[in-house]
């Protein structure tokens, strides 16, 4: 019999159309019967669609199918910080205390697959001497520049081509992870200097030189990019604008729509929020240049020029 495959993942309330779309689009690249376990890291879905989701994997995949929502504790005296206020983005650091298997599969609830990333645990399997397996950052894939605007002694001795992962999709290698002791580590450089890109940062730093690169269609990013190339095996809504907010860009929304059309929210629309629609309007550039020049009659301070 063949051992499941595990996954994990984690959100809260104001992204639950992204784990719709993120755990419809993966139960319909795997190929039907597979056994798999997927953990989700709940930090308040509802329970409809916790309960719609489950009956939709188990449709496709049987009883093989293991979806688990566990709720995320916090340790009470960590002071690492918040991303706009959620502390769900370091989840992934406690990948070992929940996953059994030896190897994970972990990916942000941002995530749309395209193709069946079982292969990749394959691969890590066959290497295990790297402690996770990760695509480059996006835009921006240097260590030196990520990590040196915030500390010039962490970022000492890089070269310019050293590079800097992206931690929304990660090939977690946990035995490795929990023999170096990652999370507790992570936990204290995050606390310690206040990371701009929170755990993705101290887990660069954690992990520099020792992390394996996968391709970049294994995480192409889609941040104030949205064209999407014809191989692309995994699509990542990373930055602030998401999905589901109003006005995003309709062609590199709908593998979106479509995944969340597998999962069971068929004709699914964003609400209308005026906020996010200029967010995300072509015009954004030229609001903000205005918004500036208005901002500098006035004086940055808010009091007219005399």
């Amino acid at each position: 019999m063949t051992a499941p495959l595990s996954f994990l993942t984690s959100g809260d309330a104001g992204v639950t159309w992204g784990l719709i779309a993120a755990v419809g689009s993966l139960v319909e690249v795997l190929p039907a019967g597979t056994p798999f376990n997927l953990t989700v890291l709940d930090g308040g879905f509802p329970a409809h669609v916790c309960a719609r989701l489950a009956d939709h994997a188990s449709r496709r995949h049987g009883s093989a199918a293991r979806l688990q929502f566990v709720p995320f504790r916090w340790p009470p005296h960590c002071r690492a910080p918040a991303l706009e206020g959620s502390l769900l983005t370091y989840a992934r650091l406690f990948v070992a205390d929940h996953i059994e298997d030896d190897f994970c599969v972990y990916f942000d609830t941002d995530i749309v697959f395209l193709e069946n990333p079982a292969p990749l645990l394959d691969t890590a399997r066959a290497q295990p001497v790297h402690p996770v397996w990760a695509a480059p950052n996006y835009p921006d894939a240097r260590f030196q520049h990520q990590i040196g605007r915030q500390s010039a002694v962490l970022a000492a001795g890089t070269t310019p081509d050293e590079l800097y992962f992206n931690a929304g999709f990660l090939v977690i290698n946990i035995a490795e992870w929990r023999r170096r002791g990652a999370l507790h580590t992570c936990l204290a450089l995050a606390e310690q200097h206040q990371f701009i890109s929170h755990d993705q940062d101290a887990l660069n730093v954690f992990f520099r030189r020792e992390w394996a690169r996968l391709p970049s269609r294994w995480n192409h990013q889609l941040y104030e990019r949205h064209d999407i190339p014809a191989d692309a095996a995994l699509l990542h809504y990373s930055g602030r604008n998401k999905p589901w907010h109003c006005g995003y860009p309709a062609a590199a929304r709908q593998p979106f729509v479509d995944a969340l059309a597998v999962a069971g929210w068929p004709g699914w629309r964003a609400k209308l929020n005026v906020r996010q629609y200029l967010r995300n309007s072509p015009l954004r550039p030229l609001l903000a240049r205005t918004r500036y020049s208005l901002r500098k009659a006035v004086g940055l301070s808010g009091t007219k020029p005399r």
